[in-house]
């Protein structure tokens, strides 16, 4: 558990935003904390989080601001959780990819824990790569709202 991978905004240098993930070892508990997760058939061990920071000011050396919590993912194991997160390099002010934030999702154990069907359902971020748009407000899902805007070009919104 703990820290994974971190990503800058393309415009960090005016907004101060970064995004990072670690991971969260809580023990057995209760499904569906806010997560993005329908209820699964086995127990949670560990959670994926991803924070975006905003520094008060960009260009300082140390770090001085806040942070919200933009997703959480549960796991039944340790390994292969959340792993990458990434603005697309290329992709300029304009194009539809600009500030669209990429995140890198493994199995999240359910081979090891014999659920490799989780893999193929589309209602679980499992095996997958997400597309998120951290800044473009909020969605509800289930009864909880989510502090990211999902482009209405991905397949699976």
């Amino acid at each position: 558990s703990g820290f994974v991978s971190f990503a800058f905004h393309p415009q960090f240098s005016a907004n101060g935003l970064f995004y990072t993930i670690h991971s969260e070892f809580v023990g057995v508990t209760p499904h569906n904390l806010g997560t993005l997760n329908p209820p699964l058939p086995t127990s949670i061990i560990q959670h994926s989080v991803v924070t975006e920071w905003e520094a008060t000011d960009p260009s300082a050396n140390v770090f001085s601001g806040a942070s919200r919590e933009l997703m959480r993912i549960e796991s039944p194991h340790r390994f292969h959780n959340l792993q990458e997160i990434a603005f697309r390099p290329g992709a300029q002010p304009g194009s539809p990819d600009y500030r669209l934030l990429y995140l890198g999702s493994g199995d999240f154990g359910n081979i090891t824990t014999g659920e490799p069907e989780q893999l193929q359902r589309l209602d679980t971020p499992y095996g997958a790569i997400l597309r998120v748009d951290p800044l473009g407000g909020s969605f509800v899902r289930g009864g909880t709202t989510y502090g990211y805007g999902i482009p209405p070009s991905n397949p699976y919104a």
